[in-house]
């Protein structure tokens, strides 16, 4: 009884001594946090000193892979960096519609042409239609153009012995002096009329051999066929009452 006494007295001056007034009527420690101490307290105090020390086996460990700590601090400015999920782009070949066939006579919806009947001759590795009028029958010499700018009738033309091989996309290039005369100050700041009274549209001499080789292999087929000629010099128009999508081509 006079022992534990004792060990309760010194407790609550243990516990006063260390819980002291920080100001009048607050303590130090909570009465939860000074439950803690005296719990840490007491296993020091009891704890088994005579207990043999059991070694440990030390396992190494394996080698990890330091991750980058992440910055505190972001820069202002913003670094564009390839994303490593996506992949490289890849051009893939423009499908045709099933109505564009080689040979097929065609309605241009836009362009300065617009209007005027052309044939398809082929599809060109940028996925744009090379088509001609020809340019002996109603002027519209080879063009490319975007096969969602044309209609497709139902009148075809034999052109399998045709031979386009040569022609291709470099044919439709602009020339180095070309681009230099369309980006000067003078072409900017002249405006749409000026610029187009001054422009003078200059024809290569690889483009002109083209055109008559195209011409004079298309113009006979075309004269086989009754009444195609006149039919590709007139222009296409709506009157009133006509519905395009009424019509069948």
């Amino acid at each position: 009884g006079s022992k534990e006494k004792e060990k309760l007295r010194i407790k609550g001056k243990m516990a006063r001594i260390r819980n002291r007034e920080i100001a009048p009527g607050i303590t130090r420690y909570s009465h939860s946090g000074l439950k803690r101490i005296h719990r840490i307290a007491s296993r020091h105090r009891f704890q088994n000193k005579d207990k043999k020390k059991v070694e440990k086996k030390v396992v190494p460990k394996k080698e990890e892979k330091k991750q980058p700590k992440i910055p505190r601090f972001y820069s202002v400015y913003r670094l564009r960096r390839p994303l490593p999920a996506v992949r490289p782009h890849v051009q893939k070949p423009t499908k045709l519609r099933p109505s564009l066939v080689a040979g097929t006579v065609c309605i241009l919806l836009s362009g300065p042409y617009k209007g005027k009947k052309v044939v398809f001759l082929k599809q060109l590795d940028s996925g744009l239609l090379l088509i001609t009028g020809p340019f002996l029958v109603n002027g519209v010499p080879l063009r490319r153009v975007n096969q969602t700018q044309v209609i497709a009738t139902s009148t075809r033309l034999d052109v399998k012995k045709l031979d386009v091989g040569e022609v291709s996309d470099k044919l439709f290039k602009k020339s180095k002096e070309q681009l230099a005369k369309a980006k000067s100050e003078k072409s900017f700041f002249g405006g749409k009329k000026t610029a187009k009274k001054n422009h003078k549209s200059v024809v290569s001499a690889e483009f002109k051999k083209h055109q008559k080789k195209v011409d004079a292999q298309i113009t006979p087929l075309i004269s086989k066929v009754p009444f195609l000629r006149t039919y590709l010099k007139t222009k296409f128009a709506l009157r009133r009452g006509q519905y395009p999508h009424m019509m069948k081509f």
